[in-house]
């Protein structure tokens, strides 16, 4: 309350909240009277829903622990549609308010986890910046020199270059302003959802974007190509749709296009994230 009405702080993390009793998580909340966001690190949903209330958000855990698997050439997109269908079941006060993050200062850097495999590391980039939630970026993700190592705390200094990475993620909060999921965006309360999911690719929409993930990697896996009927796709998806040459370009170029079929078929050919928007003028190749 005193940092609160002194330096008026917006909000708190508040680690190991795990470990306090509920009844001390209430007042400390109520106390506070802003935004708080607790670590409770476990994988049962159930167990981590029951801390929101006390708290108003929660770091979460459930789904972003799974995420350095997930985005490996052995995981599954669909393990992912799986923990984001459980996790709408729960009903959350409002999901919105969930931190997802793929590093942090407990668990070892997605990259070094990766072997340096930029595009998997792009792909699980793009899920947490996109998909509904607080997006949290931990420090010297976007250097190499720094997230590339087993000592996942390694200083930045003086690693704080201009990088690809960090034009990658400029471009990504460019593209999140863009289409108001940024704060006071028009589609800041908007929710991402699954329009199709197979071991290596998923594609969700949120607002008038349609984003394309994949867990392939850079390194000559299998393409992404999904084809969906037009009348499963909501309105606003169904007329149009045009590649965003941003975040970073990939080398072939990937397409979205409707066919004699009546279908929408999206494919991506190198790895790498491809995002899409709906443009009434937007024309077919």
């Amino acid at each position: 309350q005193f940092l609160v009405e002194k330096y008026n702080v917006d909000g708190f993390r508040l680690d190991t909240a795990l470990y306090m009793p509920k009844w001390f998580l209430q007042r400390f909340q109520e106390a506070a009277g802003v935004y708080m966001t607790g670590e409770v690190v476990t994988h049962n949903m159930s167990f981590h829903r029951s801390f929101a209330p006390p708290l108003t958000g929660l770091l979460n855990f459930p789904v972003t622990e799974h995420l350095k698997h997930i985005f490996s050439s052995n995981g599954s997109m669909m393990d992912l549609k799986s923990l984001m269908s459980q996790s709408a079941e729960l009903a959350y006060p409002d999901a919105h308010l969930l931190g997802n993050f793929i590093d942090n200062h407990d668990s070892s850097r997605f990259l070094y986890n990766h072997s340096g495999d930029l595009s998997q590391l792009k792909n699980a980039l793009t899920w947490t910046l996109l998909y509904h939630g607080l997006p949290i970026v931990y420090y010297g993700t976007e250097q190499v020199e720094v997230s590339n190592q087993e000592d996942m705390r390694t200083s930045m200094w003086p690693h704080f270059s201009h990088s690809n990475l960090y034009d990658f993620l400029a471009d990504m909060n460019k593209i999140r302003k863009e289409h108001g999921f940024a704060t006071g965006g028009q589609n800041v309360l908007s929710r991402a959802e699954v329009l199709s999911s197979t071991q290596n690719c998923m594609l969700m929409a949120r607002a008038e974007l349609l984003v394309l993930v994949t867990n392939t990697g850079g390194k000559g896996g299998p393409s992404c190509h999904i084809c969906l009927p037009l009348s499963s796709l909501p309105s606003r998806l169904a007329n149009s749709c045009t590649h965003i040459p941003r975040p970073l370009g990939a080398d072939p170029a990937p397409y979205c296009r409707k066919t004699k079929d009546l279908e929408l078929c999206i494919q991506a050919d190198a790895g790498e994230p491809a995002l899409f928007t709906a443009q009434a003028a937007s024309i077919f190749m």
